[in-house]
C-alpha cells in the first residue's frame, strides 16, 4: 500500500508541475501578447524617423550642386534608388498607420524591414497599460496557451485510438 500511495504522491507533485509550467507560460505569452501595441507604435516612431531621413537624402540628390556636377547615369540610378526607397517607406507607414491596432501587427509583419524591427527591438520599452481591451487580450491568450495541452492529448487519443471490433456475432436468425 505503501507503493501506491507514492506513486500517487508523485503523480499527484506532477500534475501541479504541470500546471504550475503552464500557468507560467500563459502568463508570459498574455504579458508578451499586450505588448504588441507598444511595439507596433515603437516601430511606426522609428519608420517615420527613417522616412525624414530618407526624404531629406532624397532632397539632397535632387537639389544639392554636388550631385548635380554628377554623371547624368549615376545621379538618374541614385535618384530612382532614392525615390523607390521613400515610396517603399512611405506605404508601409501608411499602410500601418490607417489600419485598425488588431491588424497592424500583421501589417508590420508584411512590410518587415529588418533593420528597423532590430532597432525597435533594441530600443523597445515594454509598457503596461491597464485597460479593458489588455486584459481581455491577455484572458483570452492565457486561455489559449492553458487549453494547448489538453487539446493536443484528445488529438492524440483521437489519432490513436483504435476502433473496437465486436467480439459478439450480432443476434439474428441462425440457419
Amino acid at each position: 500500500m505503501a507503493v501506491k500511495d507514492r506513486c500517487l504522491e508523485v503523480v499527484w507533485i506532477l500534475k501541479k508541475l504541470k500546471l504550475l509550467i503552464i500557468s507560467a507560460v500563459a502568463a508570459l505569452f498574455g504579458i508578451s501578447v499586450i505588448q504588441i501595441e507598444p511595439f507596433t507604435e515603437q516601430y511606426l516612431e522609428n519608420l517615420s524617423i527613417k522616412l525624414e531621413e530618407e526624404t531629406s537624402n532624397l532632397e539632397l540628390i535632387l537639389n544639392s550642386s554636388e550631385y548635380q556636377n554628377m554623371e547624368e547615369n549615376a545621379r538618374n540610378a541614385l535618384e530612382i534608388a532614392a525615390i523607390s526607397e521613400v515610396n517603399k517607406l512611405q506605404k508601409s507607414y501608411e499602410d500601418i498607420e490607417e489600419t485598425t491596432p488588431i491588424i497592424r501587427p500583421i501589417l508590420l509583419l508584411t512590410h518587415w524591414q529588418p533593420e528597423l524591427i532590430s532597432v525597435t527591438y533594441s530600443g523597445f520599452l515594454p509598457v503596461i497599460r491597464l485597460t479593458t481591451w489588455n486584459a481581455i487580450k491577455m484572458i483570452i491568450s492565457m486561455a489559449i496557451i492553458i487549453s494547448i495541452p489538453d487539446a493536443i492529448n484528445i488529438l492524440v487519443k483521437l489519432i490513436t485510438r483504435q476502433h473496437r471490433t465486436r467480439k459478439f456475432r450480432s443476434r439474428g436468425n441462425i440457419d
